[in-house]
Protein backbone atom coordinates (compact mmCIF):
# COMPACT_ATOMS: atom_id res chain seq x y z
CA UNK A 1 0.00 0.00 0.00
CA UNK A 2 1.59 3.31 -1.04
CA UNK A 3 0.35 6.14 1.30
CA UNK A 4 1.41 9.43 0.42
CA UNK A 5 3.12 11.98 3.19
CA UNK A 6 0.74 13.52 5.65
CA UNK A 7 -2.21 11.75 4.00
CA UNK A 8 -5.21 10.61 5.69
CA UNK A 9 -5.28 7.21 7.18
CA UNK A 10 -9.17 6.11 7.28
CA UNK A 11 -10.00 2.71 8.96
CA UNK A 12 -11.00 1.82 5.44
CA UNK A 13 -7.54 3.17 3.83
CA UNK A 14 -6.03 1.08 6.83
CA UNK A 15 -7.78 -2.32 6.15
CA UNK A 16 -5.98 -2.06 2.74
CA UNK A 17 -2.42 -2.00 4.93
CA UNK A 18 -3.65 -4.60 6.81
CA UNK A 19 -3.94 -6.49 3.90
CA UNK A 20 -0.40 -6.33 2.62
CA UNK A 21 0.52 -7.29 6.20
CA UNK A 22 -1.29 -10.68 5.96
CA UNK A 23 0.68 -11.26 2.64
CA UNK A 24 3.56 -11.46 5.19
CA UNK A 25 2.02 -13.92 7.15
CA UNK A 26 0.30 -11.98 9.68
CA UNK A 27 -3.31 -13.17 10.56
CA UNK A 28 -7.00 -11.76 9.35
CA UNK A 29 -6.66 -8.15 11.86
CA UNK A 30 -8.93 -6.94 9.68
CA UNK A 31 -12.43 -6.18 11.57
CA UNK A 32 -11.20 -7.24 14.54
CA UNK A 33 -10.81 -5.61 17.68
CA UNK A 34 -6.91 -6.07 17.39
CA UNK A 35 -6.98 -4.20 14.27
CA UNK A 36 -9.26 -1.67 15.45
CA UNK A 37 -6.49 -0.64 18.59
CA UNK A 38 -3.41 -0.71 16.39
CA UNK A 39 -5.19 1.19 13.69
CA UNK A 40 -5.20 3.64 16.94
CA UNK A 41 -2.16 3.13 18.10
CA UNK A 42 -0.86 4.31 14.60
CA UNK A 43 -2.92 7.08 14.21
CA UNK A 44 -1.62 8.07 17.69
CA UNK A 45 2.34 8.03 16.59
CA UNK A 46 2.19 8.96 13.04
CA UNK A 47 0.24 11.85 12.94
CA UNK A 48 2.45 14.10 13.93
CA UNK A 49 0.25 16.23 16.42
CA UNK A 50 -2.04 16.45 12.78
CA UNK A 51 -4.88 14.45 14.01
CA UNK A 52 -5.79 11.40 10.88
CA UNK A 53 -2.68 12.82 8.64
CA UNK A 54 -0.26 10.52 8.80
CA UNK A 55 3.35 10.79 7.80
CA UNK A 56 4.55 8.22 5.55
CA UNK A 57 8.56 8.44 6.71
CA UNK A 58 7.20 7.91 9.92
CA UNK A 59 5.19 4.96 9.14
CA UNK A 60 6.66 2.86 6.64
CA UNK A 61 9.96 2.34 8.95
CA UNK A 62 7.32 0.83 11.74
CA UNK A 63 5.63 -1.41 9.53
CA UNK A 64 9.04 -3.35 8.25
CA UNK A 65 10.21 -3.13 11.97
CA UNK A 66 6.68 -5.07 12.38
CA UNK A 67 6.89 -7.29 9.76
CA UNK A 68 10.52 -8.47 10.54
CA UNK A 69 9.78 -8.40 14.11
CA UNK A 70 12.80 -6.45 14.89
CA UNK A 71 14.14 -6.05 18.75
CA UNK A 72 10.83 -7.75 19.37
CA UNK A 73 8.57 -4.75 18.01
CA UNK A 74 5.36 -7.22 17.14
CA UNK A 75 5.65 -8.18 21.15
CA UNK A 76 6.17 -4.24 21.91
CA UNK A 77 2.98 -3.72 19.56
CA UNK A 78 0.72 -5.96 21.44
CA UNK A 79 1.32 -4.88 25.19
CA UNK A 80 0.62 -1.06 23.93
CA UNK A 81 -2.63 -2.58 21.95
CA UNK A 82 -3.89 -4.12 25.13
CA UNK A 83 -2.81 -1.44 27.67
CA UNK A 84 -4.85 1.01 26.14
CA UNK A 85 -4.48 3.69 28.97
CA UNK A 86 -0.80 4.06 28.64
CA UNK A 87 -0.36 3.05 32.16
CA UNK A 88 2.86 0.62 31.42
CA UNK A 89 1.03 -2.51 32.78
CA UNK A 90 -2.04 -4.43 32.02
CA UNK A 91 -4.54 -5.12 34.49
CA UNK A 92 -6.54 -8.11 34.90
CA UNK A 93 -9.94 -5.82 34.01
CA UNK A 94 -7.73 -5.00 31.22
CA UNK A 95 -7.39 -7.78 29.90
CA UNK A 96 -9.93 -9.84 30.17
CA UNK A 97 -12.15 -6.81 28.83
CA UNK A 98 -10.10 -7.16 25.39
CA UNK A 99 -10.05 -10.46 25.18
CA UNK A 100 -14.25 -10.44 26.10
CA UNK A 101 -14.01 -8.26 23.01
CA UNK A 102 -12.63 -10.59 20.76
CA UNK A 103 -14.65 -13.15 22.01
CA UNK A 104 -17.60 -11.27 20.79
CA UNK A 105 -16.48 -10.43 17.60
CA UNK A 106 -14.86 -13.69 16.64
CA UNK A 107 -18.47 -14.85 16.70
CA UNK A 108 -20.15 -11.74 15.32
CA UNK A 109 -17.79 -12.12 11.90
CA UNK A 110 -18.58 -16.25 12.13
CA UNK A 111 -22.52 -15.84 12.30
CA UNK A 112 -22.32 -12.74 9.01
CA UNK A 113 -20.06 -14.96 7.51
CA UNK A 114 -22.05 -17.73 7.79
CA UNK A 115 -25.50 -15.81 6.98
CA UNK A 116 -23.91 -14.39 4.01
CA UNK A 117 -22.84 -17.69 2.02
CA UNK A 118 -26.06 -19.69 3.36
CA UNK A 119 -28.46 -16.79 3.32
CA UNK A 120 -29.30 -18.12 6.75
CA UNK A 121 -30.77 -15.88 9.20
CA UNK A 122 -28.88 -14.99 12.41
CA UNK A 123 -31.20 -15.71 14.87
CA UNK A 124 -31.57 -18.69 12.94
CA UNK A 125 -28.04 -20.25 13.82
CA UNK A 126 -27.91 -19.14 17.35
CA UNK A 127 -24.47 -18.26 17.18
CA UNK A 128 -23.94 -15.29 18.91
CA UNK A 129 -26.52 -16.75 21.19
CA UNK A 130 -23.97 -19.51 22.26
CA UNK A 131 -21.23 -17.05 22.10
CA UNK A 132 -22.61 -14.69 25.01
CA UNK A 133 -24.15 -17.86 26.75
CA UNK A 134 -20.35 -19.01 27.22
CA UNK A 135 -18.61 -15.89 27.60
CA UNK A 136 -18.12 -16.49 31.13
CA UNK A 137 -16.36 -19.64 30.97
CA UNK A 138 -13.74 -18.29 28.04
CA UNK A 139 -13.07 -15.48 30.37
CA UNK A 140 -12.57 -17.64 33.56
CA UNK A 141 -10.00 -19.86 31.28
CA UNK A 142 -8.17 -16.46 30.05
CA UNK A 143 -8.58 -15.26 33.51
CA UNK A 144 -6.67 -18.26 34.48
CA UNK A 145 -4.27 -18.17 31.74
CA UNK A 146 -3.65 -14.16 33.12
CA UNK A 147 -2.77 -15.22 36.59
CA UNK A 148 0.10 -17.86 35.55
CA UNK A 149 2.23 -14.67 34.46
CA UNK A 150 0.51 -11.98 36.70
CA UNK A 151 3.20 -9.96 38.52
CA UNK A 152 2.36 -10.58 41.81
CA UNK A 153 0.94 -14.31 41.17
CA UNK A 154 -2.44 -13.85 41.78
CA UNK A 155 -2.09 -11.24 45.36
CA UNK A 156 -5.99 -9.77 44.79
CA UNK A 157 -8.02 -8.65 42.15
CA UNK A 158 -6.57 -5.13 42.13
CA UNK A 159 -3.43 -6.50 42.34
CA UNK A 160 -2.82 -8.39 39.24
CA UNK A 161 -1.23 -7.44 36.24
CA UNK A 162 1.05 -7.75 33.28
CA UNK A 163 4.72 -6.07 33.41
CA UNK A 164 6.09 -5.87 29.58
CA UNK A 165 8.50 -8.57 30.91
CA UNK A 166 5.67 -10.31 32.01
CA UNK A 167 3.24 -9.97 28.57
CA UNK A 168 6.11 -11.04 26.79
CA UNK A 169 6.08 -14.44 28.27
CA UNK A 170 2.78 -14.67 28.09
CA UNK A 171 2.87 -14.01 24.48
CA UNK A 172 5.97 -15.90 23.72
CA UNK A 173 4.40 -19.13 25.78
CA UNK A 174 0.29 -18.98 26.45
CA UNK A 175 -1.39 -22.08 25.12
CA UNK A 176 -4.39 -19.43 24.49
CA UNK A 177 -2.97 -16.78 21.93
CA UNK A 178 -6.39 -16.30 19.31
CA UNK A 179 -9.90 -17.37 18.91
CA UNK A 180 -10.97 -19.83 16.62
CA UNK A 181 -14.35 -19.65 15.93
CA UNK A 182 -15.84 -22.52 13.20
CA UNK A 183 -19.26 -23.68 12.40
CA UNK A 184 -20.44 -26.02 9.38
CA UNK A 185 -17.14 -25.64 7.52
CA UNK A 186 -16.90 -22.20 7.85
CA UNK A 187 -14.23 -20.52 10.72
CA UNK A 188 -13.13 -17.28 11.38
CA UNK A 189 -9.49 -16.75 13.90
CA UNK A 190 -9.10 -13.46 15.72
CA UNK A 191 -5.40 -12.95 17.10
CA UNK A 192 -4.83 -11.96 20.48
CA UNK A 193 -2.05 -10.49 19.68
CA UNK A 194 0.29 -9.81 16.49
CA UNK A 195 3.42 -12.12 17.93
CA UNK A 196 3.24 -14.29 14.81
CA UNK A 197 5.67 -17.15 16.09
CA UNK A 198 3.03 -17.61 19.01
CA UNK A 199 -0.55 -18.30 18.16
CA UNK A 200 -2.07 -21.13 19.31
CA UNK A 201 -5.82 -21.14 19.19
CA UNK A 202 -8.79 -21.59 21.62
CA UNK A 203 -11.31 -23.21 19.74
CA UNK A 204 -14.60 -23.25 19.28
CA UNK A 205 -15.66 -26.05 16.45
CA UNK A 206 -18.98 -27.73 15.66
CA UNK A 207 -19.50 -30.92 16.59
CA UNK A 208 -22.53 -32.69 16.44
CA UNK A 209 -25.26 -29.77 16.21
CA UNK A 210 -23.35 -27.84 19.48
CA UNK A 211 -20.34 -25.82 20.05
CA UNK A 212 -17.72 -27.55 21.64
CA UNK A 213 -15.09 -25.50 24.03
CA UNK A 214 -11.60 -26.81 22.90
CA UNK A 215 -8.27 -25.23 24.53
CA UNK A 216 -4.56 -24.62 23.55
CA UNK A 217 -5.06 -26.73 20.38
CA UNK A 218 -2.57 -26.05 17.28
CA UNK A 219 -4.59 -24.36 14.12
Amino acid sequence: MQICPDSNLSYERFKELLLTLEQYGFPQLRDTPTGFRLHEIILVKFSGGSGQMVRQDLLLPFIGELVNNANDKQIEVSFEILDKIRSGAISLQQFLAFVGECWVSAFRLLSSLVQQETGMKTSEMGIELWANQNKSEFLKRMSEDFKRFDEKKGVGAADQYLTYENFKLWAKSSTCNSIYAALAGFEVMIPLHIFQQNLNTCRQEAEGGFINLKYGDQR
